[in-house]
């Protein structure tokens, strides 16, 4: 009888131990898990960063084109004979449509 007691202590001091084992290889999984995310996490954050900067610079860019180009509408501009003339030929045209008198 003592030596099945005996067979019973060692296999649950066995069994323990197996426990105790899959534990520590369950948190080392774990924590390698948790190591391969947050390398993930910061690269995902830095092209994040990077994509913002990017499209930050394209918009500085494009909205100094666009101011350069309001500038040039707004400053004043003396029609010349050419201006005057398509204004004239527009004017026309869109007198003919308007009274069916549009040559085709």
């Amino acid at each position: 009888m003592d030596e099945a007691i005996a067979r019973v202590v060692a296999a649950e001091r066995d069994a323990t131990a197996a426990v105790a084992r899959a534990q520590a290889e369950a948190d080392a999984l774990l924590e390698q898990a948790r190591s391969v995310a947050r390398a993930v996490e910061a690269r995902t954050e830095r092209r994040i960063a990077a994509a913002r900067a990017r499209f930050e610079h394209h918009m500085v860019e494009r909205v100094a084109a666009l101011d350069a180009e309001a500038e040039a509408l707004d400053s004043d501009h003396a029609p010349n004979a050419d201006d005057l003339t398509a204004v004239e030929r527009a004017a026309r045209a869109m007198a003919a449509r308007l009274t069916g008198t549009e040559r085709s």
